[in-house]
């Protein structure tokens, strides 16, 4: 089977991604968001957790919407994509765009949105079976994992987290860590811009405006999530299929990337 012959979605228009491929999708007379992935990624039982991860958020918090089924009753399905297995799922469309960071007062609501999140997910009673590679050192509490600008969508209809496949048990200083290491990347030609803007202080003043974290664990953290890609970059077998599926040009970048991190190039963004 193939997207296009999934009973009762017709395609509407592609929506990009990068970690999987997005399409929007009428459902019925809903409109939906089909996220397809590479079975090399994430295994049916993974995604089949996180549908059930986000249910149960769902009920807890309005930043979550709930997945939806497939006409045929399942929650995730198995197809071929560009002549591989891929899986299919299934979740409202929201009809918003990325949260805006670029100065502190943003910066501040997206770290007070985090908080939000987390509060949620600690809530939660279940233990979900969730595979995505945890970060070095671990931890014992459930986060986003990657939770960045672009899975946070505003509209005047709220607001919106998306894409929990990489949730995964690690700690929140290291979600926070890892979200910085994130922003920071897309500004990686543009340093000083990341630096006068105060988007790291923004961010984790808004967090711990609400629950306290260690600032110096946060710095911690986003080293730690550099030398992972160092890691990876050095052994794509055990690198997510992003990166050792990633083109040279892709690679490039993360190689110079790291580079930059350790010739100091970003710790002026750690000082007070």
């Amino acid at each position: 089977m193939t997207i296009n012959e999934i009973a009762g979605i017709e395609i509407l228009a592609g929506l990009g991604g990068h970690q999987n491929t997005v399409y929007r999708v009428l459902d019925g007379q809903r409109t939906r968001v089909l996220r397809v992935t590479d079975a090399r990624h994430r295994s049916l039982e993974d995604l089949k957790a996180v549908h059930l991860l986000m249910g149960d958020l769902a009920d807890l918090t309005d930043l979550v919407h709930g997945p939806v089924p497939f006409p045929s009753g399942e929650s995730v399905i198995s197809l071929t994509h560009d002549g591989r297995p891929h899986h299919a799922t299934l979740s409202p469309y929201f009809s918003g765009d990325p949260i805006a960071v670029d100065t502190q007062n943003g910066a501040q609501v997206f770290g007070r949105i985090l908080v939000e999140l987390h509060r949620a997910m600690h809530d939660l009673t279940s233990v979900y079976e969730l595979s995505a590679l945890p970060p070095a050192g671990g931890g014992q509490v459930l986060i986003h994992g990657d939770f960045n600008p672009s899975n946070v969508l505003v509209s005047g209809q709220g607001t919106a987290i998306i894409d929990f496949e990489n949730a995964c048990y690690a700690s929140v200083p290291y979600e926070l860590g890892n979200t910085i290491y994130m922003v920071l990347f897309d500004f990686r030609h543009d340093i000083e811009t990341f630096i006068t803007s105060g988007l790291k202080d923004g961010f984790i003043r808004g967090y711990r405006s609400i629950e306290y974290v260690n600032p110096e664990a946060i710095r911690a953290c986003f080293d730690r999530r550099v030398f992972l890609l160092k890691g990876w970059l050095e052994d794509y077998e055990s690198a997510p299929l992003v990166i050792s599926s990633a083109d040279d040009v892709w690679k490039r970048e993360l190689t110079d990337f790291v580079l930059g991190h350790e010739k100091g190039n970003f710790d002026a963004i750690w000082s007070d």
